[in-house]
């Protein structure tokens, strides 16, 4: 049953609901279509029942209370309870396998200026403190819906503080569109990827230290471009315009010299293309 109410959906845990279903060797009942509820669960009907998979939040807005057991059972993960028309009838504990190389992302990031690093997260507190432990972040909220990410890039904006948002889920979306710059997976959903600024096409954590070095290498670009185009017209146009007695500038010259600064421009733009992010990774 749950498989059948997870098997079209695009979230993680659907993923792994459904591939530890294959495991099992789980034959997928006939279902009708999916519905996905952000940040509850996801239902269909089987046999005319409304099945349904998702968060304690889900079960118990929809009148149906999982026993005291499967509450206990699930202390520690991410549990997943499934319903059968009105009845509880089980609930699988998923558990969070850090990205790889995410520790180390996380210190490169702190190298390259990043003062605090936050876990978000819907998961229950538990599980998100082990996790925050792992990978050594500095802190982490948990039980948090979308719009609860949201606000919580809002709060840290008041603070004074930029923030950089990382994420590849639906429930991410809001917050990336609240941060300064919002960073999205590459293979995280569509909605994540349309609400950010920044897309990670090779989905390495560790290219997020690489965005922010080229950032700045960018806008350094652009402050060399402005003190040389600036500096040059600012000698030259005077000496075009005569004010060195006794010296005319001949107009091809001075059309020649208007493009070696062009020239100088552009060629030091296209110095970006040297650039390597993953040098950041090493």
């Amino acid at each position: 049953y749950a498989c059948a109410a997870e098997e079209t959906s695009s979230h993680p845990l659907s993923y792994c609901v459904l591939e530890y279903g294959k495991l099992l060797g789980v034959q997928i009942p006939k279902h009708g279509p999916i519905e996905t509820v952000v940040a509850r669960g996801t239902s269909t009907e089987v046999d005319g029942k409304l099945v349904r998979a998702g968060n304690l939040k889900f079960m118990t807005e929809n009148g149906i209370e999982p026993s005291s057991q499967a509450i206990e059972f699930a202390m520690g993960s991410t549990p997943i309870f499934v319903s059968y028309g009105d009845e509880f009838i089980g609930v699988l504990g998923a558990f969070d396998k850090p990205r790889k190389n995410i520790k180390r992302a996380i210190n490169m990031m702190r190298s390259n200026g990043i003062n605090e690093v936050v876990i978000l997260t819907g998961d229950m507190g538990k599980q998100a403190q082990e996790v925050a432990a792992k990978v050594n972040a500095d802190s982490f909220r948990a039980e948090l819906l979308p719009e609860d990410k949201a606000n919580e890039i809002l709060k840290m904006k008041s603070e004074g503080t930029g923030v950089i948002m990382v994420g590849d889920g639906i429930n991410d979306a809001p917050a990336l569109t609240r941060a300064d710059t919002g960073i999205a997976i590459g293979a995280g959903t569509d909605v994540a990827i349309d609400s950010a600024d920044v897309v990670l096409m090779n989905s390495k954590l560790t290219d997020v230290s690489g965005a922010i070095r080229l950032s700045r290498a960018t806008i350094r670009n652009i402050h060399e471009n402005l003190f040389w185009a600036f500096g040059y017209n600012v000698i030259l146009i005077p000496i075009a315009a005569g004010i060195i007695p006794k010296f005319q500038m001949n107009p091809m010259w001075g059309a020649a010299a208007m493009s070696i600064s062009s020239f100088t421009v552009c060629m030091n733009a296209l110095r970006l293309n040297l650039f390597r992010v993953h040098d950041a990774s090493k």
